[in-house]
């Protein structure tokens, strides 16, 4: 899976945590995750499971719909080596 994957992933999960002002000390503490592993899913430097990653949507607020579309429209054009402007 290509890198960019990981990395775009990362900077969705971090842009919604600062949209609802908390740090990642506070994510990673309300949803009993780690803060190393936190700041690496963020740099793209790991490949979040479905458990992690439901839970931080959760805390979040993320509506699953929209952004789950977002991201496999993302994955669908990185997987075929096409990338997005």
């Amino acid at each position: 899976m290509p890198e960019d994957v990981f990395v775009y992933l990362g900077q969705c999960l971090r842009d919604a945590r600062e949209e609802c002002g908390l740090t990642q000390q506070e994510l990673a503490d309300q949803t009993g995750r780690g803060l190393r592993h936190l700041q690496d899913i963020e740099k793209g430097r790991k490949n979040p499971s479905y458990d992690v990653l439901a839970s931080f949507i959760k805390r979040l607020g993320i509506t699953m719909h929209n952004n789950v579309m977002r991201f496999c429209r993302f994955l669908t054009f990185a997987v075929i080596g096409i990338r997005l402007k």
